[in-house]
């Protein structure tokens, strides 16, 4: 396991602030080897428009390059954190082209950050909603986009979860990304 997601609520200037909507959504994030079998790692240029609260819900344009990570949901052992039963598993693929940096602070508020002002230096990954084992895709129009933050270090903090790969133990030592809700525009189906 590369990181560990968990929900924190936004503030972007002049845009309002996103509370969080689910204390236990949390996910593991799991990068994916050039020569993984499970998950070919293929070069793979797709454009994509899409949108979210950072581009102020404005049309953005993004390339995507090659797999990178799989994101899987997990529950957070300590407290009564439950399984998030209602989140999907995610490709996530590098960010190829369209990368532009984001000039506003972002303010974090969560469990281990309290009103941090961070900067999106821009978005780095574009993760996809997919099936497991063959079953239905839950939200199929939810996407993330993972923006670098300014790495900051935080106290260090010992936690287990638990996903389908089994249960982990680790510390928390910086924040390196945002994962932000986005909504892709669907592609245009070709008529004849």
């Amino acid at each position: 396991m590369a990181y560990f997601a968990i929900p924190v609520s936004k503030e972007v200037e002049k845009k309002g602030i996103t509370k969080i909507k689910d204390q236990d959504a949390h996910l593991t994030w799991y990068n994916i080897a050039d020569n993984d079998k499970e998950f070919p790692n293929k070069v793979n240029r797709t454009p994509v428009e899409y949108r979210n609260q950072i581009t102020d819900f404005e049309p953005a344009f993004l390339t995507t390059g090659d797999l990178n990570g799989i994101l899987l949901p997990a529950q957070k052992i300590k407290g009564d954190h439950k399984f998030p039963d209602n989140l999907d598993h995610y490709l996530c693929y590098a960010i190829v082209e369209g990368i532009t940096a984001y000039k506003e602070a972002v303010k974090l508020n969560g469990q281990y950050t309290k009103d941090t002002p961070q900067k999106a230096r821009g978005p780095v990954f574009f993760c996809v909603p997919c099936s497991k084992d063959n079953k239905e895709i839950k939200n199929k129009e939810d996407h993330l986009v993972a923006y670098k933050l300014d790495m900051k270090d935080i106290e260090p903090t010992s936690i287990s979860a638990k996903d389908q790969w089994g249960t982990h133990d680790f510390d928390i030592i910086s924040q390196a990304y945002l994962l932000v809700p986005t909504k892709k525009k669907p592609k245009k189906k070709d008529q004849d």
